[in-house]
């Protein structure tokens, strides 16, 4: 049995050379991972052109929600309508700070209180640190 990698995996040229490349130069089994944000027709093609290129098994991400925790303590939450960005290009782009805390939800079935709460806690305790350090650079000046 080979080893298995993952690969962020676009659909392009580029991660599908590399891909190809992980499988013939590396001898490992090829795991693409997909984020959809809301690509929807490039997303069919990327799924397409990974299974095309011999990955062994392709995983597709639900990333249309992000919930963002600016340095300034700022919460919003972020949907695959307007594009990300970590510069100011525009109006029309969702600007995310440098520093700032990025929170994927994953999609789950009906779990326990224990699960729940180690998905939670760390969560939880980011914000909860990010707001307390915020409020003692504000004390300081």
């Amino acid at each position: 049995m080979k080893p298995k990698i993952v690969l962020a995996y676009s659909g392009g040229l580029d991660t599908s050379v590399i891909l190809k490349w992980l499988q013939i130069e590396k001898k490992l089994d090829v795991i693409a991972f997909i984020a959809d944000i809301g690509q929807k027709d490039e997303l069919k093609i990327a799924k397409s052109n990974a299974v095309k290129m011999g990955a062994k098994k392709v995983i597709v991400a639900d990333l249309k929600n992000i919930f963002v925790v600016n340095p300034n303590g700022e919460t919003k939450t972020i949907n695959s309508s307007s594009p990300l960005s970590f510069v100011i290009l525009d109006n029309d782009v969702q600007l995310i700070y440098p520093g700032s805390i990025i929170y994927i939800p994953q999609s789950a079935k009906l779990m326990n209180p224990a699960q729940a709460a180690s998905i939670w806690a760390p969560i939880i305790s980011s914000i909860a640190l990010s707001l307390t350090s915020l409020s003692v650079l504000n004390n300081n000046n």
